[in-house]
């Protein structure tokens, strides 16, 4: 779910990863002020979700109040830290991951 302000997105995509590299696109969406409520397709699993803004509604830009996206069913475990790429991205995926795990206790 994306809560949009007055300046919000014409089109935009809605993409997930499981490993932070490669995305896909779970849905085409159109915007409007307020709320827009996007079902994902069953089966579909991610550990990041991400809006790529297409078009603007207005000449402001894209501008999020607020996003939700609600974990279903148990992810497997992430792919293990490259070491060769070690450093603030890894760190990162461990907040994102901390997340992740919060909200899995949370829909059990």
């Amino acid at each position: 779910d994306i809560r949009w302000e007055a300046a919000h997105a014409r089109h935009y995509l809605l993409q997930g990863s499981y490993d932070g590299q490669a995305w896909a696109t779970i849905a085409s969406e159109k915007g409007c002020p307020g709320w827009v409520v996007t079902d994902v397709p069953s089966g579909f699993n991610a550990r990041w979700v991400r809006m790529s803004g297409q078009q603007r509604a207005t000449k402001y830009g894209f501008s999020i109040w607020e996003m939700r996206v609600y974990a279903g069913a148990a992810l497997p475990p992430p792919p293990a830290a490259d070491p060769r790429h070690a450093g603030q991205g890894d760190q990162k995926a461990g907040v994102l991951e901390q997340a992740s795990a919060r909200l899995e206790e949370e829909a059990d």
